[in-house]
Formats: structure tokens, sequence, C-alpha cells
């Protein structure tokens, strides 16, 4: 026994040594509030606190202090606080306490964060109740953070996390709960609930952020988040609840996902006693049964008032197993007060039944992968009241049977004059489907809201009309010859009549034979007609932005503006920063940086140079593509690496012929926030390409004195860039692109003055003009063909420079450039050599 005392002791010491305190020392309500941990260990049950101040005469708060429950079984009941005070006056802090129950069995539950029970300027800020895999028998009461009969409190970042856990009695949890008195003042802001696979099996209460029956309380971004969970009993769950007699409610939320509701439930946005007339609240449910009664409210408050802002959504498999029963509505209050303007309804569901539907301006409908032909969307008892609202489809899964064409019903049952809005999409990103609306009487004489969805199909280019075959000209017709008249005969004299002979007996005549009925010639079967081919979305355009700032790039390499003096060993640097504006799309803007080290020795034998090099590039870029469409703002990063070798000759008469072959790799991303008619779908891709390219340039010095000379270049330049197939992610899915190599023909010339300063330092001022031939840039998605782009076109460029160490080993040149034309923009050049 002697020795069990000693172990024990022993690791109590240990415990209060290491800084933790055991569950004896949590009972005690000694002053020690900060940066307390308290593990828990007694399964007698009874109150725990892990921090704790008087808080009348100190202002230190309550903060950092964690209370900790594992693997503990017992019937019995608990209180648990993670930080605890009586009053808090002075804008002390009660923040970070956290309540931490893990793999335990306990009788009944009584938990907060924080519990702050009097006081006044009380500032609560992230403070937590965290249940994971915890079965609690009896009745449960858990809250992030608890205040009462404190004025002006503000509670912020609280929360209740409760993951695979199951309760087995009554179930009370709040984010927040802020004053009782009716002379409180409360803040609520970003308190929230969030259960993930758990079970209630009773009466459940679930609110994200709560003020009580107070003078005036303002509620901001509250939240209760629901997902794979089963509720046995009646249930009742508020993103936010304000019982203040004064109030204001901004974007409190409610979202319930993958759960199952197997009794009376309702779900509420927000319930508030007397709320602002606009007031955003937002409601989600996805993938939800519910095998009773439902019945699902924007906002509700006890006063005659308009209200505004519910923004409501049904997505995937939405079942109601109670359908005369439940029903949907945007706001309930009391008197006829507007309770439509303003408020949205978002259906993105499987075909669903219910009651009613009431009280939406707006409802929008997207057609996800469940819906197919003849369907009926929102299928309701009694007639939805449309007389002021209006109905659209703002989308459609790419996996919908109806991509290919087709109809369904949006709404089985309304009256009023609906306005219905026609629209189109983008079929993921790639094509785009028309949506036409469209009133249809019932066989019950209701009035239902059909969708006809109807593919785009492409135009074909007009073709020339043929032009008609030149008429021959008639030719007279040939007169006919006279003819002679016959000569007259003689008459032959007459003969004598003779006896007429006996009439034989008429023989029957005999009937014709039946001719067969003709047979009908065979009509020739109608030609099929080829299925309506989706037309591509203008704005994927914008994909080939990240092929044309590469191509741009490569183009624009360091290469073609080496100059070598001759000498038998010759290393040489060139770094090159622009930024410039091309005319693709509607513009690309390209902000590069080229970099080029090479050495080059001279062959007398050749009498020529020959070098290597190595080139590198970093561009980045901002794309705008406008099409009938809104414009695409795409952004992205290119960066190349390569080399390649290069060849110089000096020829009679001051000229001088450079080529050079060159290869490497190329890699670009392309990103954008503004695909789809509404610009809401983002999408990507990432991809490499390999490029080759040659040169060739010859350029003549003509010497005006001792000080002056002009130089004269002309140079061809060819690059090609090789095919890719990369995948465009967004969050609607994949998609193939498919793009076509690239040519670029290019040609430069360009005059150079230069003027020497003095024996090391020269002058040069330069004008010149660029073309290219093709660029062209071709792609195709999911199997359609792009709008191509072309930076075919030319631009004028003007430069300026000093040339420094013309007689020296070390040399080079500094060179500022202007472009204008389809190229604009100002790049930088340092071109540096040395010789041995």
């Amino acid at each position: 026994m002697k020795s069990r005392i000693k172990i024990v002791s022993a690791f109590v010491f240990y415990a209060i040594y290491s800084g933790e305190l055991l569950a004896e020392e949590c009972r005690q309500t000694m002053s020690s509030y900060n940066d307390n941990h308290c593990v828990v260990t007694d399964v007698l049950g009874g109150k725990f606190v892990a921090g704790y101040s008087i808080g009348i005469k100190d202002n230190t708060g309550v903060k950092n202090n964690t209370l900790v429950m594992e693997n503990i079984l017992s019937n019995k009941n608990f209180e648990l606080y993670g930080g605890n005070t009586p009053a808090s006056h002075g804008y002390n802090l009660i923040e970070k306490n956290n309540v931490i129950i893990s793999d335990s069995k306990l009788g009944g539950l009584n938990s907060s964060g924080a519990y702050i029970y009097a006081g006044s300027m009380v500032r609560a800020n992230e403070n937590l109740v965290s249940l994971k895999n915890v079965i609690v028998k009896g009745k449960s009461d858990i809250t992030g953070t608890f205040t009462f009969g404190t004025t002006d409190s503000q509670v912020s970042n609280s929360s209740v996390t409760v993951h695979d856990s199951h309760f087995m009695d009554e179930a009370i949890i709040y984010g927040a709960q802020g004053g009782e008195s009716k002379w409180d003042n409360s803040v609520l802001r970003n308190n929230s609930i969030k259960i993930d696979g758990s079970k209630f099996e009773k009466y459940t209460l679930l609110v994200g952020g709560m003020a009580g029956n107070i003078s005036n309380a303002t509620l901001v971004d509250n939240s209760v988040n629901i997902n794979g969970s089963i509720f046995e009993d009646y249930v009742r769950i508020y993103g936010a609840m304000n019982l203040a007699s004064k109030s204001n409610n901004v974007n409190n939320s409610l979202s319930v996902e993958k759960s199952t509701f197997n009794h009376l439930v309702n779900i509420t946005g927000l319930l508030s006693s007397i709320t602002s007339p606009y007031t955003p609240v937002f409601v989600y449910l996805k993938d939800v049964i519910f095998n009773s009664k439902v019945d699902i409210v924007g906002i509700q408050t006890s006063h005659s008032q308009n209200l505004s802002g519910v923004n409501l959504t049904l997505d995937g498999h939405i079942e109601i197993n109670k359908p005369e029963d439940s029903t949907i509505l945007s706001g309930r209050n009391f008197g006829d007060k507007d309770r439509l303007t303003g408020n949205t309804f978002n259906f993105r569901a499987d075909p669903l039944k219910l009651k009613s539907v009431s009280g939406f301006e707006v409802y929008n409908f997207f057609l996800n992968e469940n819906i197919k032909d003849g369907d009926i969307l929102l299928n309701t008892i009694d007639a939805i009241d449309m007389g002021k609202s209006m109905v659209t489809v703002d989308g459609i899964h790419k996996n919908s049977s109806l991509v290919s064409s087709g109809k369904a019903t949006l709404m089985s049952n309304f009256i009023g004059d609906a306005k219905l809005i026609n629209s189109e999409t983008t079929l993921g990103t790639a094509t785009l489907l028309s949506f036409v609306l469209e009133k249809q009487k019932t066989k019950n004489g209701e009035e239902s809201i059909i969708v006809n969805v109807i593919p785009f199909e492409p135009k074909p280019e007009p073709k020339p009309e043929p032009k008609p075959e030149p008429k021959p000209e008639p030719k007279p017709e040939p007169k006919p010859e006279p003819k002679p008249e016959p000569k007259s005969e003689p008459k032959p004299e007459p003969k004598p009549e003779p006896k007429p002979e006996p009439k034989p007996e008429p023989k029957p005549e005999p009937k014709p034979e039946p001719k067969p009925e003709p047979k009908p010639e065979p009509k020739p079967e109608p030609e099929p007609k080829p299925e309506p081919k989706p037309e591509p979305n203008p704005q994927t355009q914008a994909y080939l932005s990240g092929r044309n700032a590469g191509m741009l790039s490569v183009n624009n390499g360091l290469v073609s503006k080496i100059t070598l003096k001759g000498e038998q060993i010759e290393p040489f640097v060139l770094v090159e920063s622009g930024k410039n504006r091309f005319n693709m799309g509607k513009k690309l803007d390209l902000i590069t940086s080229h970099f080029l080290v090479g050495n080059a020795i001279y062959s007398e034998k050749l009498d020529s140079s020959v070098g290597v090099f190595f080139e590198a590039g970093n561009s980045s870029y901002t794309s705008y593509n406008e099409s009938r469409l809104p414009t695409v703002k795409g952004k992205g990063n290119v960066n190349y690496r390569g080399g390649g070798i290069l060849f110089q000759k000096k020829g009679n008469g001051n000229t001088r012929v450079t080529t050079s072959l060159r290869g490497g790799k190329l890699n670009y991303d392309f990103k954008t926030n503004d695909f789809g008619v509404n610009q809401n779908i983002t999408s990507h891709y990432n991809s490499d390409s390999m490029y080759w390219g040659a040169h060739i340039g010859i350029d003549k010095r003509i010497k005006i004195d001792n000080e002056n000379s002009v130089t004269v270049r002309g140079i061809y330049q060819y690059t090609y860039m090789d095919t890719d197939e990369i995948n465009a992610r967004s969050l609607l899915g994949e998609e193939i692109i498919k793009f076509n190599s690239i040519n670029s023909h290019q040609t430069k010339i360009d005059a150079t003055l230069k003027n020497h300063i003095n024996e090391n330092v020269a002058l040069n001022t330069g004008l010149g003009y660029q073309y290219e031939f093709d660029g062209k840039t071709k792609g195709t998605i999911e199997g359609i063909s792009m709008k191509e782009t072309s930076s075919k076109g030319g631009s004028g460029f003007a430069s300026v420079g000093i040339e420094f160490g013309d007689k020296s080993n070390f040399s080079g040149e500094i060179k500022l450039i202007g472009y204008v034309g389809d190229k604009k923009g100002v790049e930088g050049l340092l071109n540096i050599k040395y010789r041995f």
C-alpha cells in the first residue's frame, strides 16, 4: 500500500513540476489565470477549471489555459471550463482557453471554453470546446464562450467542434452566448459550431451565435456547419439567434451536408426579434435526407417588417420523405410586409417534391449531372407565387445528358406573371449552351416553367453563290422548202359492184386480263441529320496566352544581339530586361529578363569565330482576351533554358555574317478566375515544350569620318515551338487541351550611328523595323478548335546606347530600346565582352 502511495505521489510531483495540473488542483478555484494545462484523471465527476481569475482588482484576464480529458470512462456528470471568471472589467482579454475531450464516455456534460458571468467591457476571443470520439449518456450543455450579466461585451472566434461523437440525451450547443440582462450590450463575431460524423438521439438545439434578451446586440459571421451526422429526434438549428431589443445581423450562415434527420427539424438561418430591412443570411443544404417534416426558413422575426438578403441553396441529393408537410420560406414574420425583394433561391439539387416554396425574388437553377430529359426539378403541391419573381438557369454539369439537347421542367406549379430570363453558359470552359425558358400548361391545368437546352452550332462560313451558266443564243429555225404540187392522175373506169357475202356470226370478244397494280416506288430514306455540336466558348482563346508569352519570350532571346570582335578567346555575357505590350487577343503585357553567357574562339583556318553559349529567361505576363462574353484576364510565368552554337565570319568591305543554331526547353503556366458567362470559373494549367531556332544576320559598317560610322544590319530568325497536351483544371473538372506547334519567321532591319566621344566611349543611336510573318498559335479543347491568335505584324524601334572599352580588354554596351506598333514597350540591354 505504501509503495502505491509513493508511486502516486511521485506522479503528482512530476505532473506539477512539468507544468501540468491534475484533477485535484483543477477542482480548486485558486487564482491561477494564465498558461495552465490541466489533465482530468478523476472518474467521479464534478467541476474542473484550468484557469481562474477573481477579476475584481487585477487586469490580467484569463488566457492560454487548457483542460484536457482523455480516456475517461464514467457515468458521472462533469463541468469542464478552460477559463472561468466571475467578473471581468476594463477590456481584459479572455482568450485561447480550451477544453479538449477525447476517447471518453461520460454521464453528462456542461462545458465552456470560457465562462464569464459578471463584469463589463469583456473581450473574449478564440475560446474552444472540442470533442472527439466521446459518448455522453446524459444531458449536454456546451458553449465556446458563455457570458452572463456582462455589459459591452465582445465575443469572437469562439467555437465548439464535435467529431465522431454520440449524444444519447438532450444536447444544447452554442458557438457563443452573449448577455442575459436587458441592460447588456454584446457583439458576437465569427463564432461557430462544427459537427462531423456524430449522432444525436434526443432533442437537439444548435446555435452558432446567440444574444439573449438584452438591450443591443450585433451578430456578424456566426455559423453552424454539420457534416455526415444523424439526428434521431426533434432538431432546431440556427445560424444565429438575436433576441435583443435592438439588433444588427450580417452574414450569419448555416450549412448541412451528408446528414440524415429522422424526426421533425427546423432549420433557420437567423432568428431575430428585429433586424435591418436588408440582412444577408446564407443557408446551404447538400446531400441531406429528411425522413419527417422539415421547415426551412431564411430569416424569422417577431416584428412586422421587410425581410431581404436571404440566399438559400439546395445542392446534390435532397430527399424529403414527407413532402406534404415540408416547406421552404425566405422569411417568416408578422403582418403583410415584403418578404420577397432581394431574396435568392439557388436550386442545384436532384428533382425534389415538397409542399411549398415562397418568398424569393430570384430563382437560379443549375442542372446537375443527374438531371435528364423530362425531369421535374422543383415539384410543389402548392403553387409558387411568381408575380414579382424571375427565373433563370445559370449552368449545367458537363456530364448531364441534357448537354446534347433536351428539356426539363424547372417549376411544376406556379401562378403570376413570372419573368423568364433566357441565358447561355459555358460547359466547363470549353463550349457554350443556350437555355431557353417557356411557360407551359400541364394536363391538370397548372402552369409550369420549362427549360430547353440548346447547344450552339458553329455557323458555317458562307459559300460563294455559284455563277449562273450562260444560256446559249437561240438559233433561227430553217424555213421549209416549197413542195411541188402533185399532178392529177387519170380516173379509173368504174367496176361492177360485187354481191354481198353472208356475215359470220359475231364471236364474243375476249375479256382483257387484269393489269397488275403498280407498285409504289420506294421513297429514299431521309439522310440522318448530324447531331448538333456545341459552339466553342470564345473565351477559350485565353488558354493560348501562355503559349504566346512563351514564344514571345524565346523569340526575344539575346542570340541575335551577340557581336564579336574576332579575338583568339572571347567570352561574352548579355543581360536584358524589358516590359512590352503585344496586340494579341486584346493585349498581352510581358515583363521579361534574359541572360546569355558564352565563349568564342577565333579560327585562322576558317577566318571566323566559333562559339558556344547558354541562354535562360524568366518572364511574367498578364493577358486580356475579349469576345462577346466577358473579358478573360489571365496571368502566368514563363521560363526557358537552352544552349547553342554561334558562327561569325568577317567579309570584305567591313561586312560580317553571323549565324546560330539553338535549342532548349520552355515552361509556362496560366491561371484565370474569369471564365464563364458570370466570370466565376477559375481554371489553370502548367505546360512545357521543346524549342529550337536558327538565325542569320548580315551587317555592314560604313565609315563616315574618323569619329562617325553607320552600321546597317539585316536579320532573319526562325523559331519552332513543339506541340503539347495538357489538362486544364477547374472546379468543374479537367479538360484536355492540345496545342499545335508554332512557327515564327521574323525579319529585322536597322541602322545604327556610332559617334566616338573619346577613344574608349561611343554613343550609339539607331532606328529599325521588325516584322513577324507567322507566329500563329492554335489548339483544341475537348476536340474543339479554339480561336487562333498570331503575333504577325510589324513594329518600329529606336535605340540609344553607350559603348565602352573598344580599345581595352574589358568592353561592352549599355542600350535602351523603345518599340512602337504591334509591339510596344521598352527594353534595357547590357552586353559585356572580355578578351584575353
